[in-house]
């Protein structure tokens, strides 16, 4: 079994544009862009990024801004995003290192309503899916009913999630049926009612005392009952409660009593896969002081799981052959080979992207996968180019439909303009006459 790395980044970011450097958040202060300690999955769960109703229709045709500051991040050390799954003020985005881009696959996602008893999404929860060389795991965000006092209907806001996600692949259609499940995000649980007040945590807080506060958090008392996250499992948080801060400030806002809203679970299925157990270690779960734009701090916690290995030759279901001079003023060709046992579907595409492409969704174009090989599981494509205002470097993607997910890329190649191809053709006729001359001694 190989092991791979993630990971997670929850944050109610209090309809607050991002404003201060995210590289801390994503653990990035002191890593080059080429170091090999550089997490394979980065999971990002935001709450509260747009709450009002002005900004709905905007968020349902543009991705949103923290998504965009996280993508520009991440894409200088290599990242790209496969999906983004949005509830409103919910999002959730899942980023991959781009040379084991085909290591994922099976890629779904699902939403749950649970504001106003399930017919507003100001609160609920959002998920993504997908296979990592075999094994599922589905990520989970969650932004649960608020204030104290409504312990009950943040249970309730759980069991809706639970009961209503359903996925399209049989043998994990449902969260638990996965064998690694994180769940994480402002779930709002408090501190229970009439044990502490406002300055009695604060004073636990400020003497280091947090273990006598947390004796009392309500989402622990859930998962020990069973009420609610019992299957789920937490590394204890050593870390000051996360809201409610003054937003700009480290300091608490005795409007409301101090509480670890905001966390991340996790689970193991029990089960095993290629007759090895499943594991998980956890390596870190910390709260970031130094971000104040929010009344709630983000949360960050890394992961390594087991998974089998990953033999990228082997895992290329469609292999691309380009073929030479492409320019801006014609179509590009390339014959793509497809393994005869995919499952092809007439919906899958290919999409052309730039060299350098930070999410699935930035395709510059695409065709339809051919229906009908010219040869043996060869198939020709012609790609437009048309929509290119200047030349560079590119790759094509084959993407499947069944499994939202690419299943092939091609060798990076140039597209010219047609000057500069004009200009190379010219300079090579040039040079092949010069060359007979020098042959004739002419």
């Amino acid at each position: 079994m190989d092991r791979i790395s993630l990971y997670i980044l929850t944050w109610n970011v209090a309809v607050s544009p991002p404003k201060e450097d995210l590289r801390e958040a994503l653990d990035l202060c002191e890593v080059d862009c080429n170091s090999t300690s550089l997490p394979d999955i980065y999971v990002t769960g935001f709450q509260e990024v747009v709450n009002k109703p002005d900004g709905i229709i905007y968020n349902a045709l543009f991705e949103d801004e923290w998504t965009n500051a996280v993508r520009d991040v991440l894409g200088d050390y290599g990242y790209v995003k496969i999906k983004t799954n949005r509830l409103v003020g919910i999002v959730l985005s899942v980023y991959v290192r781009r040379e084991a881009l085909l290591r994922y696959e099976d890629i779904d996602a699902y939403v749950t309503r649970t504001g106003f008893g399930g017919l507003w999404g100001n609160k609920g929860s959002v998920s993504v899916r997908l296979s990592i060389s075999g094994v599922s795991a589905v990520f989970i965000t969650s932004h649960l009913a608020a204030l104290d006092g409504f312990y009950e209907d943040r249970i309730n806001d759980y069991h809706l999630t639970v009961n209503s996600q359903k996925f399209k692949y049989s043998k994990t259609s449902t969260i638990f049926q996965h064998d690694y499940t994180f769940w994480f995000g402002d779930f709002n649980f408090r501190l229970e009612p009439g044990t502490l007040d406002t300055q009695k945590i604060i004073d636990l807080v400020k003497h280091k005392e947090l273990s006598t506060a947390f004796e009392h958090d309500e989402l622990s008392k859930a998962m020990k009952t069973g009420q609610a996250f019992a299957l789920m499992t937490e590394m204890e948080p050593h870390f000051p409660p996360t809201y409610k801060y003054r937003v700009g400030s480290n300091e608490y806002d005795l409007k409301r009593r101090p509480a670890w809203t905001d966390r991340i679970l996790f689970r193991v299925a029990p089960w095993e896969v290629e007759g090895q157990k499943l594991s998980l270690k956890q390596h870190s779960y910390r709260a970031l002081k130094n971000y104040t734009q929010s009344d709630h701090k983000p949360v960050v916690a890394s992961f390594s799981v087991a998974v089998p290995h990953y033999d990228e030759k082997s895992k290329a279901t469609a292999m691309f052959k380009i073929i030479d001079g492409w320019q801006l003023d014609r179509p590009g060709e390339a014959v793509v080979t497809i393994s005869k046992d995919f499952p092809k579907s007439a919906w899958d595409w290919i999409g052309l992207y730039r060299e350098n492409f930070t999410s699935l969704d930035e395709y510059l174009t695409y065709v339809w996968s051919p229906i009908e090989p010219f040869a043996d599981s060869q198939y020709l494509i012609s790609i437009p180019t048309d929509s290119l205002s200047i030349p560079g470097r590119f790759v094509l993607i084959y993407m499947s439909h069944a499994g939202s997910c690419a299943k092939g890329i091609s060798d990076v190649f140039e597209v010219l303009s047609p000057y500069a191809s004009s200009k190379a053709s010219h300079l090579g006729a040039s040079n092949q006459i010069i060359n007979i001359a020098r042959h004739f001694d002419l």
